[in-house]
């Protein structure tokens, strides 16, 4: 019995060692290297006031938001909300006010030009004068500008400014422990 025993021993002893010896060193990860944005869309990220994450949990939402290499925090959270490898996009919040400063002042402008002629055409002038159509023209224009600059406002989209590499690799996780009556025991995670 007691052979058999120590047969069984140097086996898992060989065993034990082939696997150790067979792992990466230290170091080596076989984590994608998925780390985040350049420096430059980070600074644009780490201005806004609001960020939407998507990951494969659904949306978060990150007020005042702080990048590090691990992921993305709230200025009020001590730890990380998301992490780089679970952000598949980063959206900034944007609203719809230059669209309607512009569409406002080209819509009024045209208007303003419009019921300036009809107003001077009206009055007993045979000839209507181009300074009356402009002058209606600019303040139908400015008038529309404020007004489209200001529903504008009330429409929010938000507008996604980084988004994960499509190739990246899925995350593997190789995980070596003493086993309960001394062997070893191994477990491999694969996320994608």
């Amino acid at each position: 019995m007691d052979q058999r025993h120590d047969r069984n021993r140097s086996w898992r002893k060989t065993l034990t060692a082939a696997l150790v010896l067979s792992l990466p060193p230290a170091g080596v990860s076989f984590a994608s290297d998925q780390s985040g944005p350049d420096a430059a869309l980070a600074a644009r990220i780490g201005k806004a006031k609001v960020i939407r994450v998507v990951t494969p949990f659904g949306k978060t939402t990150i007020w005042k938001p702080v990048l590090s290499a691990d992921g993305i925090r709230s200025a009020a959270a001590e730890t990380v909300q998301v992490r780089w490898p679970q952000a598949w996009q980063v959206q900034l919040k944007k609203r719809g006010t230059r669209a309607g400063l512009w569409i406002g002042s080209a819509v009024f402008a045209a208007l303003g030009g419009a019921v300036s002629a009809v107003i001077a055409s009206l009055g007993g002038d045979e000839a209507v004068g181009f300074g009356d159509v402009t002058l209606g023209a600019l303040g139908g224009g400015a008038l529309g500008a404020g007004f489209g600059a200001a529903v504008g406002s009330l429409f929010i989209r938000w507008k996604t400014v980084y988004e994960a590499p499509s190739g990246a690799a899925p995350v593997a996780r190789l995980s070596l422990a003493p086993g309960r009556r001394g062997g070893m025991s191994m477990s491999l995670r694969v996320a994608f």
